[in-house]
């Protein structure tokens, strides 16, 4: 790929010019070289002998297996079928006679089950019959219209009621002032001599104010 034209006669100076314009050449015939084998070899692999070979439909192929799994399932019920016909004509003589103590104590459970089922069973629902209206009238108004409230939010019972939210509140109230520091102190007349703190000195308490340079 290489032409005698690109290359220069070497007294103009452009060698340099020469050598990248040959370079260039060369790496486009490698180019289209690698494309025409890329090309043969994917024409050859498409010219296999699985091309001669129909396609598989999928859909035929589950039907079929279907069929399959219906016709193994025929075969198996009527083993059955058959099983139970010479159970039923080999006679029932063979088998011995039920004990009348286990035939007593069987029924005996299949009615406390009834009765247990009898007792637990939910109530038939009934409904209220449809409101008739004679032609000519209309029909009166139910709770959800005629309170309109809309988006109500939850309350608590307490607080539905003022009177009873106010009451708590106080209770609330006397019971904290009760519990605390100073509702624990007897109130007594400042007449008389200090007795001593009534509810006791605790050392480990310093209830004192520190003194600073500007309270001077």
């Amino acid at each position: 790929f290489v032409d005698a034209r690109d290359i220069g006669d070497g007294n103009d100076g452009n060698e340099d010019l020469d050598a990248m314009r040959v370079m260039k050449k060369q790496s486009l015939g490698n180019y289209i070289e690698t494309r025409d084998q890329h090309r043969k070899a994917k024409k050859a692999s498409k010219d296999t002998g699985e091309k001669d070979v129909p396609a598989r439909d999928r859909r035929a192929v589950i039907l079929q297996v279907e069929n399959r799994k219906v016709k193994e399932k025929q075969r198996l019920n009527a083993l059955e079928e058959e099983k139970e016909k010479e159970a039923a004509a080999s006679g029932d003589d063979d088998m011995p006679a039920e004990d009348p103590y286990y035939a007593h104590v069987k029924a005996q459970q299949e009615q406390a089950k009834a009765e247990r089922a009898e007792k637990y069973a939910f109530a038939e629902k009934t409904y209220a019959p449809l409101q008739t209206v004679d032609e000519g009238d209309k029909r009166s108004a139910g709770y959800q219209i005629t309170k309109n409230r809309g988006l109500v939010p939850h309350r608590n019972k307490d607080k539905k009621n003022p009177r009873v939210k106010h009451r708590m509140k106080y209770e609330k109230a006397k019971t904290k002032e009760r519990t605390s520091f100073y509702g624990k102190q007897e109130r007594k007349d400042n007449s008389g001599a200090y007795g001593g703190e009534a509810t006791g000195i605790k050392s480990n308490i310093a209830r004192s104010r520190k003194l600073d340079s500007k309270d001077h």
